[in-house]
């Protein structure tokens, strides 16, 4: 099942910048679009911690940052309630302490550590201006320490954080529709010969228990079922004769076609039709997409049904613009739908449906101090990005993958001939990892003189990925060519007129609009 990240550095990200609606507008965009959501995992880099300055690795309880990051997954939550928030680490303390945030689509993928975290209080805002994080009974948790054999690894000023996930192999999704009638419709069934209305049967997976019906139609003695060709069954299986009942466990895979008799004695007739057992291991959904009509005020009660995959499976809500339940309907967990419909109509809704999330990943926010100044050493760019090929999880056999700002550039224009640190550094990791090089700058420069000609100057965000299936698709989320306005202003910026340039520029970028970066996204495949 992929798992669509996306990776944003939203420089000093805090309540103060998310409380502008242009703002809230411009970063809610990034993950739905209308009412279909459009990212599973948010990594935001750069929230701000300034006064409360917690020791590195340690929970951020409070600060500017954290209440920025806490106002946001209210506003997630009002969306969708499977939102959740990795409670964040601080990554460097001082006067420019930040940490790197991360929240999550529970019906997605599950948190499975540094530690399995409950956000509280349920209610919006921060309570006394602290923000609790539990790990159920006990105390909070230690601080989170990167190792290499042993040794805790220093990163010059600014950690990585890491969280660990499960995600699931298999995913489907589906629209499904509901009529819900004001009174039940009155069905008028005339005489029919004798035959078998079952038109296919139930998809389903091998060492799963199957159980279906054959249906006959026309019936008026006593039924005798039997398998007049392409027999016999996969070893398991089984059919009763007086039912028609097919059922069993198989470890069968693949297809076969078996030509089923229905016999009825008296009067004697004979009718038969050739249905195909399909057998795969993958999640797959059975059934169609028109639900059982309901009645308003009748109680209503339907399974959706699937197979294949691990289990348990899981059936998420993944409402898109305009669809719902019937009111008064509710779905669970395992697919079931209940309730005492009140309001007749025609409704549809989309339902994700995944199997047991047991597919490990690790995912590292990373943003890289720069090299030198009065905050940080020399080299400690280049040498922080090359430690995060050393930390034992990175290196081990579970997927991972790496993404944020790196401050660390690969393209030839941040290293001309003779400046080989940071691509040194990006190789090194790259060692390790692959860089899933999209080579696109993606760091904006603040409004100014000439920004129609550098409003993107380096490519300092990176993603790089291990033991993953596949990752599909990756790249640059460009908010101002996506921008309606963005034809015009560049056309008239070319001609020598660019304020519409900048006025473009100026909504999105850091200090007037969202940040100084641009997101990038990418899907993890297993």
């Amino acid at each position: 099942m992929p798992v669509r990240v996306v990776s944003w550095n939203i420089k000093n990200f805090a309540r103060g910048l998310l409380s502008l609606a242009s703002n809230q507008a411009i970063i809610l965009r990034r993950l739905y679009n209308a009412g279909e959501r459009l990212c599973d995992v948010f990594v935001i880099i750069e929230p701000v911690i300034k006064n409360a300055k917690p020791p590195v690795g340690t929970f951020v309880t409070t600060g500017a940052g954290c209440e920025g990051l806490m106002d946001l997954f209210y506003l997630l939550r009002a969306r969708d309630q499977l939102w959740k928030v990795v409670p964040p680490r601080a990554s460097c303390c001082g006067s420019k302490s930040d940490f790197v945030a991360m929240l999550y689509h529970s019906g997605v993928v599950t948190l499975t550590g540094p530690e399995t975290i409950n956000v509280l209080p349920a209610v919006s805002g921060l309570v006394g201006g602290v923000q609790a994080w539990a790990t159920g009974p006990g105390s909070p948790a230690p601080q989170v320490k990167f190792m290499n054999g042993g040794k805790e690894i220093q990163f010059s000023g600014r950690r990585p954080a890491m969280a660990t996930f499960n995600g699931s192999k298999y995913r489907e999704t589906r629209q499904y529709t509901i009529t819900i009638h004001a009174a039940a419709p009155v069905v008028v069934h005339p005489p029919t010969p004798l035959g078998i209305k079952t038109t296919s049967l139930p998809l389903g997976a091998p060492n799963e228990a199957y159980d279906f019906t054959l249906q006959p139609e026309g019936l008026a003695g006593t039924p005798a079922w039997t398998i007049s060709a392409g027999g016999p069954l996969p070893g398991g299986l089984n059919l009763d004769s007086a039912t028609g009942r097919l059922h069993g466990t198989t470890a069968f895979t693949g297809t076969q076609n078996v030509t089923f008799q229905l016999d009825e004695n008296p009067p004697t007739a004979s009718v038969s039709k050739v249905l195909t057992l399909d057998f795969d291991a993958a999640l797959r959904l059975r059934g169609g997409t028109a639900l059982p009509d309901g009645v308003q005020g009748t109680v209503y009660d339907v399974q959706l049904d699937a197979c294949g995959g691990a289990l348990p499976r899981r059936f998420v809500l993944a409402l898109r613009a305009g669809e719902s339940l019937p009111p008064n309907i509710t779905m669970d967990a395992a697919g079931r739908l209940q309730g005492t419909p009140t309001t007749p109509g025609a409704y549809s809704f989309t339902v994700d449906i995944s199997d047991n999330p047991a597919e490990a990943f690790n995912l590292m926010g990373l943003h890289s101090p720069p090299d030198g100044g009065k905050n940080y050493p020399p080299n400690a760019n280049s040498s922080a990005v090359t430690n995060v090929a050393k930390i034992t999880e990175i290196k081990g056999a579970t997927a991972s993958a790496v993404c944020g700002d790196f401050n660390c550039c690969s393209m030839t224009c941040c290293n001309p001939t003779g400046s080989t640190k940071q691509l040194t550094a990006i190789n090194t990791l790259g060692g390790q990892l692959t860089h899933q090089d999209f080579n696109e700058k993606t760091s904006l420069k603040q409004p100014g003189s000439a920004v129609y000609t550098n409003y993107r100057s380096e490519y300092f965000d990176h993603i790089f990925t291990r033991n993953f299936g596949s990752v599909p698709s990756f790249g640059l989320l460009n908010l101002i060519t996506s921008d309606p306005a963005w034809t015009t202003a560049q056309a008239n910026a070319a001609s020598g007129t660019p304020n519409d340039f900048n006025v473009l520029f100026a909504r999105y970028s850091w200090p007037g609009g969202v940040s100084d970066h641009l997101p990038i996204h990418f899907t993890l495949g297993f």
